[in-house]
């Protein structure tokens, strides 16, 4: 069955406290376009949005079923099926900003997913000394070598 998400990005979840989404994706999953032909008011957004910019990309996005998504992660869709919520960072940051988000959400890229739905790893990920680590060990433009 076709799915319309909801989906967060760095807008969302560094300006609105309650990260609510204002965005969705449709996510036909792995159906053929036979399948999806029984969605047509969905085929026809995505064969307006999508298809006219996957033409543009490189050979093996172009060649990809346009009314899917590219590259899924499994993995990561495996790993936080196990729990219901997951943990969520931004990208690019000045802020150390961890939220949990539900499962169900579908998290834009590039941003940061941790698959753990404990308040214990909420706050050690969020701590003072893990952003003091986070801070020496990261990279910054600023830096001379």
């Amino acid at each position: 069955m076709a799915e319309s998400l909801a989906t967060l990005g760095g807008s969302e979840l560094l300006r609105d406290p309650h990260q609510q989404p204002y965005r969705y994706v449709i996510n036909f999953g792995d159906m053929d376009m036979e399948t999806c032909s029984k969605y047509p008011a969905l085929l026809d957004i995505l064969r307006q949005k999508v298809l006219p910019d996957g033409l543009t990309k490189a050979k093996e996005v172009a060649a990809w079923p346009w009314w899917q998504f590219w590259r899924i992660r499994g993995e990561l869709r495996k790993a936080t099926s196990k729990v219901s919520i997951q943990l969520v960072h931004p990208f690019t940051s000045t802020h150390l900003a961890f939220s949990f988000v539900p499962t169900s959400t579908i998290v834009a890229s590039p941003h940061v997913i941790v698959a753990l739905d404990d308040y214990a790893s909420f706050a050690v990920l969020q701590s003072r000394i893990r952003e003091i680590w986070a801070w020496m060990m990261s990279s910054s433009m600023n830096d001379i070598c």
